[in-house]
This record gives C-alpha cells, structure tokens and sequence, in this order.
C-alpha cells in the first residue's frame, strides 16, 4: 500500500511538473502573440550581434542582379543603420532578405506592385500577420552563421556512405541471434562489435555537428512552409494562391527529407537526465541511427539545394513585407511617408515634396523638383550632404520597399551610384 501511495505522489509530481512547463509555455505564447499585435509600427530597434550582422549579407551575396547597391554606395548612405531600423523580423530568412531588398532595387513596376499588395494585406489584417509572424518565430535564428554557409559547404563532407553501418549492424543483429548456439562467442563478439561502433560514432558525429543546425534548419523551413499553406484564407486569397501553391509543391517534393528526420535533430547527443533520451542516445551509439538519416538527408540535399533555396526565399518575402509594412506604419504616425510613383520611361524628371532622411528624429523637410542636374550650393555644416543622402536614400527606398520618406516621390527608375566618403 506504501510503495501504491508513493507511486501516485511519484506520478502526480511528474504531472505536474509537465503541467506546469505546458502552462508556461503558453503563457509565454500568449504574450508574445500580444507583443506582435501591440508593438507593430512601433520604432523598436532589433539588436543583431556583431558575429551575426557580419553574415547578414550572404543571402544578399548569393544572389547577385544587375543593379544592385554597391558597397560604397551603401556605406556612404549608412544603409546598415536604416537596415536596423527596418529589421522588425523573427527569422534568419526574413532578416537576409529584408536585408536582399534594401540592395536590390527593381526595375519595373510589376514587382513593385506585387510586393505592395502583401504589404498593404498584411498591413491591414491584422489575423492573418500574426498567423505568418508567429510562424517564422518559431523558424528562429540560425546564430551567427547562414543557411547559405553551410549549403555551400555540403561538398566539403566529401562522399558519405551507410554500408559501413549497415554491416556493422548485420553483424551485431547475427551475434544476438547466434548466443543461443554459442553463448560465450556470439556474446564476446556482440560486445566487440558494440565497441566498435561507439568508438567510431563520435568521430563521425564530430565530422556532421556543425551541418546538423543547418539540416534542423531545412526542417523547420519545411513545417513553416506547410504551415504557411494553411493561413486563413491564404489558397482563395488571388495575392498568395499562386505563391502558396508554388511552396506547397516545394514542400511535398521536399518531404522525403523530413521522414524521420527526428533521429537527426532530437535530443543531438545531449546526454540529458530523461531517461529515454539516454536510452535513445545510447541506441543511436550503437547502431548509428542518426548517421545513417544523416547521409540519406545529405544525399537529397545534396540534388535540392535550389528548392530550399526557393522555400527560403518565399517565407523570407512575406516575413520582409511584415517588416516594410511595420515601418510604414511608423512612418505614418510620426513623420510622414507616402508610396512612390514611378515610370518606366527615359523622362529625367524628379519631384520630391517634404524629403527627409529617415535615421533624423526631427528632420527639417525639403523638396526638389529637378528635370536635368543640378548645382546645390552651401555653407559648410548647411545639410548639403544630408540633403543629396535623402535624395539617394528614398531613390533606393522607391525601387526598394516601395515606402519613401516624404510626402510625395516620382521619378523614372535610377541605377543609384554614391561617392561621398572616399578614403585613400
């Protein structure tokens, strides 16, 4: 009756402990879920470490197009702080690619247009925003590295083989079979084989570490795509069926990666307290489970690296549109801001009423209307720089985010050049 009794406090103890860690959880959820709803268009600048914000550009670098904003231009303007204001993002994919747009102006309207109805959608349903940013908060951060370093890298594990493993295993399987015949041998051997496999399964797991963040990554990528499928009103909504239904295809030729993919990413050698995922650490020690899945998933990758490409890119522009839409607001409330008129002709005129640079708490406004060049003329400290900066800066914003800080922009399409700050 005794050992009853300390069963059931044993029990009801363990119940709630989970209990609690449930509730706690989504107590945290709840809140976060009020902080997105309370604090979007709200100037909240993101702290990015230095590690990370040194990578921030490699989505930017694997994609290169005609056009783009060279690295001068980019210092000289200080388009790292505007990035940073910008930067309300809750994933590695929608911060490298908030970070892609800001250096990719377009060339024609209908890109632009495209980007503008998610960031007009977004903006003003507020369900459906919530929905995409909770997801991609829960894709997270891939540290300080990106994705791309490690796809890039898939090369560099060279060719990776499971026969090795499944011998070994064979092996194992026939000892255990054979102790009824001869005990005593088939046990040594067994103990000798289990051995071998230990020994050999930290150095092989030291080989695959680094690149187990990056296929944990794919997965969650893979979830956030099927997830993302299933926003309200998503596949009827005519701005994302066509999208929602490109990644849905990505995602189901994709998924074969994802079956069975626990063995890779779960628990990844923790040797925790719990005493099933002891069980499960030593199980994968000895028969390699996890390095087996690990070079299936390695090999598909290897053949897919262009469709998570694709799913990537996909979430990482609607998380962008969020971030844009965000700001907007801001603008909206504070200095002003308006979406830009611009024309795909070789008409030179450039109208700019009530310009201001964006990173100037309370900026004096000014506006241009230009039809050739120009002579600007001033004192020394007279805002000379500060004025052709915001010239440049809502050029990129236009052909960019499609969000200008002033009342008024038109323009035809610029390629956007800067040499302000050069040094010997």
């Amino acid at each position: 009756m005794e050992y009853l009794i300390f069963g059931i406090m044993a029990a009801a103890f363990v119940i709630a402990i989970i209990a609690k860690d449930i509730y706690n959880d989504r107590k945290k959820q709840k809140q976060f879920r009020l902080s997105l709803r309370r604090d979007y268009g709200k100037q909240k600048q993101k702290e990015v470490k230095l590690e990370r914000f040194v990578r921030i550009d490699t989505y930017y670098k694997k994609h290169p197009k005609e056009g783009q904003i060279d690295d001068v231009t980019w210092n000289d303007l200080g388009m790292d702080e505007i990035f940073k204001l910008l930067n309300q993002t809750h994933s590695s994919s929608g911060e490298e690619y908030l970070y892609y747009v800001l250096r990719t102006p377009e060339r024609s309207n209908k890109e632009l247009d495209d980007l503008e109805k998610v960031i007009t959608f977004f903006k003003e349903h507020e369900e459906e925003r919530v929905y995409v940013q909770l997801l991609m908060a829960k894709l997270g951060s891939m540290g300080k590295f990106s994705l791309y370093d490690y796809l890039d890298n898939l090369d560099y594990l060279g060719a990776r083989s499971n026969k090795k493993a499944w011998l070994c295993n064979f092996l194992l399987f026939a000892c255990f079979a054979m102790i009824p015949f001869y005990p005593s041998h088939a046990i040594l051997a067994a103990v000798l084989v289990t051995l071998y496999n230990i020994a050999t399964y930290f150095k092989e797991k030291g080989e695959i570490e680094p690149y187990v963040i990056s296929f944990s990554y794919v997965i969650k990528l893979l979830t956030a795509a099927e997830k993302m499928g299933k926003m309200p009103g998503g596949k009827s909504n005519p701005i994302f069926s066509e999208t929602l239904g490109r990644l849905e295809k990505l995602r189901t030729n994709l998924q074969k990666m994802q079956k069975g993919s626990f063995l890779v990413t779960s628990g990844n050698g923790s040797m925790g307290g719990n005493p099933a995922d002891l069980l499960f650490d030593y199980l994968k020690m000895t028969l390699h489970l996890d390095l087996i899945k690990f070079n299936n998933m390695l090999a598909f990758l290897r053949k897919n690296v262009s469709e998570v490409d694709e799913v990537n890119s996909i979430l990482g522009r609607y998380e962008t549109a969020i971030a844009i839409g965000g700001w907007r607001k801001y603008l909206e409330e504070s200095n002003g801001c308006c979406v830009p008129k611009l024309w795909e002709s070789n008409e030179a005129k450039l109208t700019v009423e009530e310009g201001y640079h964006p990173l100037l708490s309370e900026p004096v406004k000014n506006s241009l209307v230009a039809q050739r060049g120009i002579l600007l003329t001033g004192s020394n400290a007279s805002g000379k720089s500060t004025f052709l900066k915001m010239l440049a800066i809502n050029a990129i914003f236009a052909q960019t985010i499609h969000t200008c800080t002033a009342s008024r922009y038109e323009a035809p399409f610029y390629r956007i050049y800067s040499s302000m700050s050069l040094r010997d």
